[in-house]
């Protein structure tokens, strides 16, 4: 299981418990979803927060230069102040992890279609009756095998 609840058996399909799975399907699917829902949230919070720490940063290195080390302040030059930050950095970091935790919960969610897929070509199948033993034909009342007379039948005078 992954630390965001994503686990394998939620995207295989038993064959032999078709009721339990078409049951079991809607909520997986609302899950998945509303787990990317949330992290789609958080991930524009994070980047809301950056946002404003790059604004805030900017404006103390534009205000006090020298205590940042800088004899001038070109927009080159309070970028690089930004992008060296420790906070920015980390911030950039957890963004990043969002972005991989939403792309994972997104792959689950487009999982959970294809085994929605899957499941309703099995039920086509056993509607079908592809599943099924084979059937030996009817026997045609009027096919002799060779060799063999048809029955006299007696005639009524």
């Amino acid at each position: 299981m992954s630390e965001l609840g994503i686990q394998a058996e939620h995207f295989t399909v038993d064959e032999h418990r078709l009721v339990e799975e078409w049951v079991e399907h809607p909520s997986r699917v609302f899950y998945y979803a509303s787990l990317a829902a949330d992290i789609q949230m958080n991930l524009e919070e994070a980047r809301r927060f950056d946002e404003v720490l790059r604004a805030d940063l900017s404006l103390t290195v534009r205000k006090n230069p020298e205590s940042f080390g800088l004899q001038k302040t070109t927009e080159g030059m309070i970028e690089a102040v930004i992008q060296s930050d420790g906070n920015i950095q980390s911030s950039a970091k957890k963004i990043i992890k969002l972005k991989n935790e939403l792309d994972l919960a997104k792959a689950a969610v487009s999982a959970l279609e294809s085994k929605k897929k899957a499941l309703e070509s099995i039920v086509q199948l056993h509607m079908t009756s592809y599943f099924a033993n084979p059937k030996s034909p009817k026997p045609d009342p009027n096919y002799r095998a060779p060799g063999i007379m048809p029955k006299k039948r007696l005639s009524s005078s």
